[in-house]
């Protein structure tokens, strides 16, 4: 649902909203596993897996042994995913920088009604009532 827009995040290598979000827990975790990524993200182990097997061939990744436990391997990013992270990271504060000048001025009622539209509008992408919406409007 989410891998709507590509970003090369500086690196030449367009990614999905789902692979930087990923590599960016691999970094964080550093020397993270599998079975970790997805209880954190809440999705399958082939999930994870399927987006792990795109992001080793974007060399973004590398995979080793885990020396705790032989059947795991544990995950890092590589030069090129840590020069995503940062970007993406400097994208966000970007972002923040935005969005706390544009509020800087709104009353306490005006951010209740703006939290409350943002809340509704999260909710209706979350359950696809954008795409219904827009595909009944385009028919």
């Amino acid at each position: 649902k989410l891998d709507h827009k590509d970003s090369s995040y500086g690196t030449g290598t367009p990614m999905t909203y789902t692979e930087i979000h990923l590599l960016d827990a691999i970094n964080k975790g550093n020397g993270t596993f599998v079975t970790r990524l997805a209880e954190d993200f809440d999705v399958t182990k082939g999930a994870v897996s399927q987006l792990l097997v795109k992001l080793e061939k974007k060399n973004m990744i590398t995979k080793r042994p885990d020396p705790d436990n032989l059947s795991r391997k544990l995950l890092y990013t590589t030069e090129l995913g840590n020069k995503a992270c940062e970007q993406h990271e400097k994208f966000h504060q970007a972002m923040n920088s935005f969005f706390y000048k544009l509020f800087d001025d709104t009353t306490s009622e005006q951010m209740d009604l703006f939290l409350s539209f943002a809340d509704r509008l999260n909710d209706m992408a979350q359950s696809d009532e954008i795409a219904e919406l827009i595909s009944k409007h385009n028919s």
